[in-house]
């Protein structure tokens, strides 16, 4: 009887994945419009708040949930991101990111470095305090994004790197692994992007100090700390995505990223061993 069980939960299983897959295929054939159609009613059935719609004019997806609105350009990731709600989606970044462990303050400054559509910043929305919200992002569909996502912030569609100068950005957006280093899974196109180091844009904007650096750029953050090297001295946190994603070979950057931030005076608080995103809190022993 019990292997009997086992082979019906099996097939159950198994007829379940097909036909999620078929959804999925569904989805991704149909136009815009009934995709988000499609979509809706299926987050009717299930219970769930967020609404899916294509704005026309923009050339932009957008989700619609109790008030808040948030743009973003690929339908299926976005499907993918959004159908438990934005605050989830909100709560589930804080804890990855460990932003939920820092205590902010008044006019403090977040920098979001591969901010791509600042999702980061509907969990920034939640905290009752005027944060400086800085966000870096060169591929353009996702910075048009984040300025409507973001409207009343920095945003900046820049690069940061080890060098200042225009550098060949390759475009994957599905996946989010656009990156100036050729990504495993392929890229869409290639484009001529403008790129800061973190040191001259700091210096440049006369920003003292600042209490948190996210950093995700897909096997670029070695490159983007040595171009910050002064500027450590004055970020008292930095949330490191170090998993393995630079480049052709799918390194991992942790590492490196660890090295150099143990020799600049960092600690590291706090890491997920269990998540292949590999990411990771450091704390200045400044502050």
């Amino acid at each position: 009887m019990k292997i009997i069980r086992k082979y019906l939960y099996e097939i159950l299983l198994a007829n379940k994945r097909l036909c999620a897959e078929i959804y999925r295929r569904i989805l991704d054939s149909c136009s815009a419009g009934r995709a988000c159609k499609i979509k809706n009613i299926t987050q009717s059935f299930k219970g769930m708040s967020s609404r899916f719609y294509f704005d026309r004019d923009l050339n932009l997806y957008f989700v619609q949930d109790e008030g808040n609105t948030h743009y973003f350009s690929e339908k299926m990731r976005g499907f993918d991101l959004y159908t438990r709600g934005l605050d989830k989606r909100a709560m589930q970044l804080a804890k990855s990111y460990y932003l939920d462990q820092i205590k902010f303050e008044k006019n403090d400054y977040f920098i979001d470095c591969g901010a791509n559509y600042a999702d980061i910043y509907l969990y920034l929305k939640t905290i009752p305090l005027d944060l400086n919200y800085l966000a870096f992002e060169p591929s353009p569909r996702e910075f048009q994004c984040i300025k409507l996502n973001a409207p009343r912030q920095e945003c900046n569609e820049l690069a940061l790197f080890e060098n200042a100068g225009e550098f060949e950005l390759y475009i994957s957006s599905a996946g989010a692994d656009s990156s100036l280093i050729e990504p495993k899974n392929g890229y869409d196109e290639k484009i001529q992007v403008s790129c800061t180091t973190l040191d001259d844009y700091l210096a440049q904007k006369d920003i003292p100090m600042v209490k948190l650096l996210k950093l995700e750029a897909e096997g670029l953050e070695p490159e983007i700390l040595r171009g910050g090297i002064e500027s450590l001295k004055n970020i008292a946190y930095i949330s490191v995505d170090g998993g393995p994603e630079r480049g052709l070979n799918e390194e991992q950057t942790i590492s490196t990223v660890t090295n150099i931030l143990c020799q600049n005076n960092f600690i590291m608080l706090e890491i997920d061993i269990k998540a292949a995103m590999g990411r990771v809190l450091y704390k200045n022993l400044k502050f």
